[in-house]
């Protein structure tokens, strides 16, 4: 079941923008290169997400034969794994996230500000100590999200982002072969690297094509993140992947074997969808 589970979670990441982390770092440099275009909503993620994620278990509920792997004798053993105390700090931490997620979602309060906002309130109601909330943080996303943000700036003031959006611009002129193409581009790489490197890359490139070829941004930056973010083929493409890699005892060929058709799944859907929503044209 582990697998399968992996894969929801990165259905179900797709819904939101704190789901995935390749949704905000594409939000960020789409603020950052297009300020013109605005920023995605909260739950805007869900037009791609939503059916991704009904479908999918419609799916396994139907297809569990073809689409779950069958159970093993060599599964390895799962070591125990320090669990949370639970009583009132456990409703507590609830009550927060559902707070900090309204706020998010209402835009009641910003983003950064609710985050930090929950951050605090967790701390303050000994929900976990300063030590657990600065052991939680990835500060390789951090320096990562942080330093491609820099990147696509210069890139965008150099002029270094404009000769890649001409050359691209020059072999491809349909905007509709153009997204695909760079859908493939970004499932390929991610499956080969981490999905928020792959953004991180990908965005800063994409935007310039677009704007050079008087399209709007926003479904090719969409089509990037979603992209990224529903990937299945390697255990290396997501962290919900790698996680299960070793619990699970899954081989390589293991994703590959069940990855394949959710990544054609997903791909069909995007190329469906998301230009439907976004369209090409501004």
């Amino acid at each position: 079941i582990l697998l399968p589970t992996a894969y929801a979670a990165s259905f179900g990441g797709c819904i939101s923008l704190v789901g995935q982390a390749p949704s905000m770092v594409a939000n960020g440099i789409l603020a950052k290169m297009a300020p013109e275009y605005g920023q995605f909503a909260f739950f805007e993620f869900a037009w791609f997400g939503l059916p991704l994620t009904l479908l999918a278990a419609l799916l396994f509920g139907l297809f569990p034969r073809f689409l779950v792997p069958p159970a093993r004798e060599d599964v390895a053993e799962l070591k125990e794994i320090e669990t949370p105390e639970g009583g009132i700090h456990m409703w507590i931490a609830g009550g927060i996230y559902f707070l900090v997620i309204i706020c998010m979602a209402t835009g009641l309060v910003p983003l950064t500000s609710a985050a930090m906002l929950g951050a605090m309130l967790c701390v303050m109601t000994r929900c976990m100590t300063l030590k657990q909330a600065q052991a939680g943080i990835d500060w390789t996303t951090v320096w990562l999200f942080a330093g491609m943000l820099s990147m696509s700036f210069a890139m965008n003031k150099s002029g270094a982002a404009q000769l890649i959006a001409d050359f691209v611009v020059s072999y491809f002129s349909d905007p509709y072969i153009l997204f695909g193409v760079l859908m493939l581009v970004t499932g390929i790489l991610t499956n080969i690297m981490s999905n928020t490197a792959t953004t991180a890359i990908m965005v800063p490139l994409v935007i310039p094509i677009a704007l050079g070829m008087n399209l709007s941004p926003l479904p090719f930056v969409m089509g990037i993140a979603m992209s990224a973010a529903a990937c299945y083929m390697t255990p290396i493409a997501t962290p919900s992947n790698t996680l299960v890699l070793r619990p699970g005892n899954y081989t390589f060929g293991d994703y590959v074997r069940y990855g394949f058709f959710w990544q054609v799944l997903s791909f069909a859907l995007a190329v469906l969808i998301i230009p439907s929503v976004w369209p090409f044209m501004p």
